[in-house]
């Protein structure tokens, strides 16, 4: 599941900053809902250049911003971390899309479209208020002979609206291999080709498999909060206090023992660095079942989260 964010949702159309501030600070509730459901809000590399304004675009009334935090946070959004959907887009810039009666070629809104005929359910988020606020919206991509191809792209203006979709294209988990399909879509972490196999050794279990899901999503978050230079954020280290501390922590490193007697089985292939070996020690835990995930960490500057193992306990004695 994705979420982008609609960069022609801002047109100019707020009379002062202060409506934009408050149009802003809904977004960014909607991407801490997205965050929570484990799932990112992805924007364009250009966004910060659309008009917000008669007089201002989007970083210069950011910048403005009497707010530290808020100021900070959308400009480590959208100038810093991303992700930027531009990065890996799918629609071409020389096809014609159209939305609304505007062509929306180089925009979320045709990026929405192509990713969702390209079977990833991908939706909108729009600011509000904005020419943008209807569900669905119809794409529309005009082939050189004068055809339609419409496309609906579910968009979003609401916090409540973001949490009843994840949650509705979540479903039951109903086997291993749907489990393995939901984790690797969440953001921001790399599995190994094999990281799941240890679990067809195991019966499936649901309830099993919705808390490693939890496991993996609460990662996806914390991994989210890693800043340029490999270190958490202020958000991250709430994170990492609340989930990565105490005797009933999810994410643990494994003991110096453990590190010492188990060495050749917690070193794993490198899945991004062909020839390479990892020395994963830290795993996320589900207790029901011994089930440990593990993953690289900490993270160098630059690299991203590897998941290398899920399945049964490897340090037992």
């Amino acid at each position: 599941m994705s979420f982008l964010l609609n960069d022609r949702s801002f047109h100019g159309q707020f009379a002062t900053l202060e409506l934009f501030y408050a149009a802003m600070r809904a977004v960014m509730r909607i991407r801490r809902t997205a965050l929570a459901e484990g799932h990112e809000l992805e924007c364009h590399r250009s966004v910060g250049g659309r008009a917000v304004t008669p007089a201002h675009d989007l970083f210069e009334a950011v910048r403005a911003c009497a707010e530290r935090d808020q100021r900070v946070a959308v400009l480590q959004w959208l100038s810093g971390r991303g992700p930027f959907w531009d990065d890996a887009r799918e629609h071409s810039a020389d096809r014609w899309y159209e939305a609304l009666g505007d062509v929306v070629t180089d925009s979320a809104v045709a990026e929405a479209a192509e990713r969702i005929r390209n079977g990833r359910a991908t939706d909108l988020v729009s600011a509000s208020p904005s020419d943008w606020l209807s569900t669905p919206l119809v794409v529309e991509e005009v082939d050189g002979a004068g055809s339609r191809i419409p496309t609906p792209v579910e968009n979003h203006w609401t916090t409540s609206t973001v949490e009843a979709r994840a949650r509705e294209l979540r479903g039951p988990i109903g086997s291993w291999a749907d489990l393995e399909a939901r984790c690797r879509r969440v953001s921001r972490l790399v599995f190994a080709d094999d990281s799941f196999a240890p679990l067809g050794s195991e019966p499936f279990h649901r309830g099993l498999a919705e808390e490693i899901l939890t496991r993996v999503e609460t990662l996806g978050r914390l991994t989210a909060c890693l800043t340029r230079d490999g270190q958490l954020s202020a958000a991250g280290l709430a994170l990492q206090q609340q989930f990565c501390v105490g005797d009933k922590a999810w994410f643990t490193d494994s003991s110096a023992g453990e590190k010492i007697d188990f060495k050749d089985d917690l070193t794993f292939r490198d899945p991004l660095r062909p020839g390479e070996r990892l020395f994963c020690t830290w795993h996320g835990k589900v207790k029901n079942r011994q089930i440990r995930i593990h993953y690289s960490w900490p993270v160098p500057a630059g690299e991203v989260v590897r998941v290398v193992y899920v399945g049964p306990k490897i340090t037992k004695r």
